[in-house]
């Protein structure tokens, strides 16, 4: 019996990152008995960036990061994102299933990014998927016209999400 493997569609997966925490935006600071701002706690921010960029620039960078993280699982959240190729096998002529061959994937993409940014990323894990298909001997079609397939219907909130098959706009 003969089995063949063909590409049939390639699409790029969104969906919620279960991995979604946002603390690295918190920063605690206080005022020393110099009158100087010194940061506590940060994963972003040191004393050193206090004194290269001043204590206002930094001040105001740590009230927009204590903003954004407000808003988190609100406004927005983490999505993961991956290329997903669906292989139909054959035995004969006659489709016997399919296998869903994915990208490793990248969470932790920001919901409001810009498209472009989503974009970039899709390309680097479609060109990942390609290679591994390449693995098994298959070919994918070129990145254009791949649809982006969220899994709930507002995951994105940067650009427009279409209803029909719950495929978002690329």
């Amino acid at each position: 019996m003969r089995t063949e493997l063909r590409v049939e569609r390639v699409e790029r997966h969104l969906f919620l990152d279960e991995v979604s925490n946002a603390e690295w935006l918190r920063t605690q600071t206080e005022t020393g008995d110099d009158g100087q701002l010194h940061i506590i706690e940060s994963c972003r921010y040191s004393d050193a960036d206090v004194a290269r960029y001043g204590a206002a620039q930094v001040s105001q960078w740590i009230m927009e990061d204590h903003r954004r993280l407000a808003g988190f699982g609100r406004d927005w959240w983490f999505v993961h994102l991956e290329a997903v190729a669906i292989v139909a096998v054959f035995a004969e002529d006659k489709r016997i299933g399919e296998v869903a061959v994915r990208s490793m994937g990248i969470g932790g993409v920001e919901s409001d990014a810009p498209q472009e940014h989503y974009d970039e990323l899709s390309a680097e894990e479609l060109s990942e998927l390609r290679d591994e298909l390449l693995g098994y001997g298959l070919t994918m079609p070129d990145d254009l016209g791949i649809p982006y397939v969220c899994q709930e219907i507002w995951i994105v909130q940067s650009w427009q999400c279409g209803e029909e098959d719950s495929r978002c706009t690329a």
